[in-house]
């Protein structure tokens, strides 16, 4: 192999691999916007839940009550029948 030759393939591997690093180098750049993105995401859905189980709460303490009134008003109509004011229907 002449050196000619030799410099022409270390100037062809010299770009090869200045090629692949600047692939590397946008690949890199992309996972940190990526992993910028996921912690935004991460955190939109930290809060979401945080909103979801407020919501249950809600949804839970709506029912609690729903049932209270349910009992209060078999126990006002078990007066009211027991007074005769109004009778079950036969």
């Amino acid at each position: 192999m002449t050196e000619s030759n030799e410099r022409v393939t270390l100037a062809v591997l010299g770009n090869k691999i200045d090629h692949i690093g600047s692939k590397l180098d946008e690949a890199l750049e992309w996972s940190r916007k990526d992993h910028d993105v996921l912690l935004r995401h991460e955190g939109m859905i930290a809060a979401n839940c945080t909103i979801l189980e407020r919501h249950e709460k809600q949804i839970e303490q709506v029912d609690s009550s729903r049932k209270t009134e349910g009992r209060i008003i078999a126990v006002i109509t078990g007066l009211l029948a027991g007074f005769g004011i109004i009778w079950p229907k036969s």
